[in-house]
Order: structure tokens, then sequence, then C-alpha cells
């Protein structure tokens, strides 16, 4: 049987089974489950996504922030530039920061980068300035973000840090929304 990904509020994300046997391809939005931790009576909520079963455990393989994700998403990306451009705190406590964000905000997103956990993030500047890159991506009103997207950022993240690219100021900033109109006259 395939299994999804559920949000507890007391246990976190949990992956839960026996939803499909075989083959698939779903959309979720908005279903509730019980939490699948022996004893707990919390409603999970699922983590919304379209689902390819394979008889595994799978995210969803797109990710579209919502209008307030993005906006919260976007936030959190202007703090972060503006944090590691000013050397206030270490590369670590920023990156923790955007993680926090994207399991909350985008957890399908936080899911897919835990491959990528262990060997990039031991250079936290090379993580964070990854971090930077899907934040960016994400807030940049593209039509979503796909495993696929997320592993070739990393990858192209990475080589540019290793070829002598500076992650201390991450990717370029992504440019303010246009300013209204100014007023004219005197």
């Amino acid at each position: 049987m395939s299994q999804v990904l559920v949000r507890c509020p007391v246990h976190g994300i949990q992956s839960a089974g026996g939803m499909f046997g075989g083959d698939a391809s779903v959309i979720f939005r908005n279903v509730g489950l019980s939490c699948p931790v022996p004893g707990c009576r919390q409603t999970a909520s699922m983590l919304e996504g379209e689902y390819e079963f394979r008889d595994s455990l799978r995210l969803p393989t797109l990710f579209t922030p919502t209008p307030a994700e993005a906006r919260r998403l976007r936030n959190v990306l202007i703090w972060a530039q503006a944090e590691a451009a000013s050397d206030r705190r270490p590369a670590e406590a920023i990156a923790a920061t955007i993680e926090r964000t994207l399991e909350k905000d985008a957890p399908a997103v936080a899911g897919w980068l835990s491959a990528f956990k262990g060997p990039v993030s031991a250079n936290a500047a090379a993580w964070l300035a990854v971090l930077l890159a899907i934040l960016m991506w994400v807030t940049s009103g593209s039509d979503g973000l796909t495993p696929e997207d997320v592993s070739r950022i990393v990858e192209e993240t990475v080589k540019t840090v290793q070829d002598g690219g500076s992650p201390a100021g991450g990717p370029p900033a992504i440019p303010p929304a246009a300013p209204d109109a100014p007023a004219t006259g005197p």
C-alpha cells in the first residue's frame, strides 16, 4: 500500500499508509486524517499536492505556494538576504530559520531538500546559498517547484560555490515589486 505524508499538530510530519494499492496519480487538497502515531487522537492534515503512487512513500510532485505562503516565504527571503549581506548572524542561524519556514509553509520542498541536507549543509555558506536559491524560485511567480527543480538548483548552486562563486550574499536578490507610479506635480 502507498503512503502519504501528514502533519500532526503534536507529532509533526508523519507517514500515513494504506491509502492506495498499485499505481495512481491523485491531487489532495484540505484532507484530514487521524494521526498515524499509536495512541494519538489528533487530526493530521495531509500535505497538499499531486501524489504519484508507486507502492512507496512519495512527496507531492509539484509545490505551488498559496498567495499567503508566497508572501511569508518572500519576507523570509528578503530578511535572509539582508542578514547574509550584513554578517550579523552566522550562515547556520540564517539557514536554520529558512529551514523552519520551509517546514511550515512549504513542507514538500523541505522534504525534497532533506535528501541533500547532509552532504551540502556541511558547508554552511553553500547550504545557505541553496536555501536562498530555493526561496527565490518559489517566490518568483513560477509555475511551481518540482523535486527535479530542487535537484538542479542544489547542483548548480553547489557548483557555483565550488567554482569560487560567493555564497555569502546568496544568489542575486529578486528585484522588489515595482513601486506605484510617483505622483506628478510641484
